[in-house]
């Protein structure tokens, strides 16, 4: 069956030239055929870099051959390279970037929680658009949302950043603390606990930083009644 575009050239090139449909069609098969072609045999697109100047795009290679027994996925945060890693693996991964020459990454910068939350049809932190809010969605599979944790790394000699990424999801929101390379991690850690629920493995004390002993809930999360209201 010809590709949707193949059937509107057809459709045109019948009205305006008055061949035959058999004689047109003979002519768009090897086009049609081509772009199927195209299609099985191109490649998956890799991360766009584009945003990254030489020395961020040293940087990210210099990580992803450092951190290579770790399956990383590189990726961009604006301008930052980024490397994507396992949360079993965050805590190794972290004194790896640390402690090689390569990377030298010394300085925790920042440290973030983010709720990214489920929608249909598009990957967890994409948003559907508005057009297809009422569309049905009976067939696809019920999608998921997820928490993310992102490091902020900073290296001094030269001066660079590197941002790295792991994966915290809803039904069991565990990582291993990195309070044993960065001691700056420590607040970071309790911060994303009381705001997102994250559980830090290894962690000295959890106890809350921002909220008070009795909160209920994770304010930080997109599913908390933040406009409801509520006396304190």
């Amino acid at each position: 069956m010809p590709a949707p575009a193949a059937q509107r050239r057809f459709k045109l090139g019948v009205a305006e030239s008055g061949e035959s449909p058999r004689a047109a069609k003979r002519q768009l098969e090897p086009e049609v055929v081509g772009v199927e072609d195209q299609g099985q045999d191109a490649e998956p697109a890799g991360p766009d870099l584009s945003s990254l100047d030489s020395s961020a795009r040293e940087l990210l290679q210099s990580t992803l051959e450092v951190l290579a027994p770790y399956d990383p996925q590189p990726g961009t945060l604006s301008d930052l390279p980024q490397v994507s890693v396992d949360r079993s693996r965050i805590l190794e991964v972290c004194r790896t970037v640390k402690d090689d020459d390569r990377i030298g990454a010394r300085m925790l910068l920042c440290m973030a929680a983010v709720d990214y939350i489920p929608t249909f049809g598009q990957p967890a932190h994409g948003r559907r658009p508005a057009a297809q809010e009422d569309e049905s969605h009976e067939d696809e599979p019920e999608p998921v949302g997820r928490l993310e944790v992102v490091y902020f790394l900073q290296s001094l000699e030269p001066e660079r950043t590197l941002v790295i990424k792991t994966e915290a999801p809803y039904e069991d929101p565990v990582v291993p603390s990195v309070t044993p390379v960065w001691r700056a991690a420590d607040w970071y850690e309790r911060e994303a606990h009381d705001l997102y629920g994250i559980s830090f493995d290894g962690h000295p004390d959890l106890s809350p930083l921002l909220l008070y002993d009795d909160f209920e809930g994770y304010p930080g999360r997109k599913d908390f009644p933040f406009y409801e209201y509520r006396e304190f």
